[in-house]
């Protein structure tokens, strides 16, 4: 009887470990990928900021283009947040050189705020901002599901694409253009993710 439960015990111990085993394995596999949507988003949002003054920006085009990516600041860097809303707060006051140089200001310090991976108290942040958005509109189921969304990415069960899928969705169905243009929901484009990974 010793034997037979002793043996028994040891093969429950081995099923959890298997079991364990792989759910280590599809959590790191799912955040490999998560981590390479990250990057990917980076590039792309850096490739469109760097092509963007290509042509000269007047101010309404270039305070456009800032609230494109406020939540994106939020998540990346508050500081750079704080500062190029500053920095551009007098744009419609100034001349054409003097706007040349703010942008290219501009452009430096975004460039610079996505440089780096988000971290994940900044990015729940924003997503809480912009779950904001819906107060109104969601009904308490909907509101319960994009809540938990958001928890699970904060306690890293959760990935931040997921929340960034249902918030674009979310925004989509409710006709909510200040959120559907936001940089931060955007996907990856399908040449981004087969030609942007080896640059920055």
């Amino acid at each position: 009887m010793y034997g037979q439960g002793k043996q028994k015990q040891c093969t429950l111990y081995y099923s959890h470990s298997v079991t364990d085993k792989k759910a280590e394995n599809m959590t790191y596999q799912r955040q490999t990928e998560n981590d390479d949507e990250e990057v990917l988003w980076r590039q792309q949002a850096r490739l469109e900021l760097t092509q963007a003054l290509n042509s000269p920006l007047g101010a309404g085009g270039l305070i456009r283009l800032h609230s494109r990516y406020k939540y994106a600041l939020m998540a990346y860097s508050p500081q750079i947040y704080k500062s190029s809303g500053r920095l551009l707060s007098q744009a419609g006051t100034l001349s054409p050189a003097e706007l040349a140089e703010t942008a290219a200001v501009w452009q430096r310090e975004l460039l610079t705020a996505f440089s780096q991976p988000a971290t994940r108290a900044n990015m729940t942040n924003a997503l809480m901002h912009m779950q904001g958005y819906f107060k109104r509109l969601l009904s308490p189921a909907e509101k319960q599901q994009m809540s938990a969304a958001i928890e699970a990415y904060r306690t890293g069960t959760g990935s931040a694409e997921a929340v960034k899928h249902l918030l674009l969705t979310t925004a989509r169905h409710y006709q909510t253009d200040y959120l559907c243009d936001q940089a931060i929901l955007q996907p990856v484009t399908p040449a981004q993710s087969h030609s942007g990974r080896s640059s920055v």
